[in-house]
């Protein structure tokens, strides 16, 4: 087993003990949710992701309440478990799984809720939920990661969507992330803060990539 999977393991046992979940499911509940994470599809929605995305939580942990941390875990750990980029309901389908999963835990319903409304809000990326935003936030860091880690990930988004053609990729890329680039600031939280700067140039960068491909390609 990896490092990174170790880790995550070890994460995730203690997530799900402390919800009071049969220790039982644990490993087999582990080996379902690591094996959806890993398939041949994916290539930036991984288990890479995870880990990044805790590496992030765990830098705001200070600021969370113990309950806000919880619940920020679980839509973390189920926010990308159904991932297929030629569907358009991946969210829904990632929200229900944690419902059905989390029910068979003494989480209660109203955290269930909470969490199937934070993975649902994954799908725009935009809400009025303070602790939701923190999860977007999370979700989003990768936006201001280092040359090296940004071409990666962008090089890993273009093979989960291998099966578009060129020209309609670039389109889509274009759309998606200027999207992102019109906002005056896309990291709030004090701990990413930092992150705005490298963000607005990583997104630059590649919007003119994009549009020079776009020319190239409808010529």
């Amino acid at each position: 087993m990896t490092a990174v999977k170790t880790s995550l393991f070890d994460r995730w046992q203690q997530d799900w003990l402390s919800i009071g979940g049969n220790a039982e499911h644990c490993l087999p509940f582990w080996e379902r949710l690591s094996t959806a994470y890993s398939t041949s599809n994916r290539h930036y929605h991984t288990l890479q992701h995870l880990a990044e995305c805790f590496t992030w939580l765990d830098a705001i942990s200070t600021a969370l309440a113990p309950p806000e941390k919880q619940l920020l875990s679980f839509a973390l750990w189920f926010h990308d478990i159904e991932y297929d980029s030629t569907r358009a309901d991946n969210e829904e389908v990632s929200a229900e799984m944690a419902t059905a999963w989390l029910q068979q835990s003494q989480l209660g319903s109203i955290k269930l809720c909470q969490v199937h409304q934070m993975i649902l809000a994954t799908k725009k990326h935009r809400s009025d939920d303070p602790l939701t935003q923190r999860l977007l936030e999370i979700d989003l860091s990768i936006l201001g990661a280092d040359d090296t880690r940004f071409m990666e990930y962008e090089h890993q988004i273009r093979l989960e969507y291998a099966h578009i053609p060129d020209i309609d990729f670039a389109k889509g890329r274009l759309a998606v992330l200027q999207q992102f680039a019109d906002r005056p600031t896309i990291f709030h939280l004090p701990a990413l803060a930092h992150l705005n700067h490298v963000a607005k140039k990583n997104l630059a960068n590649s919007i003119t990539y994009w549009q020079h491909q776009l020319q190239t390609l409808s010529k």
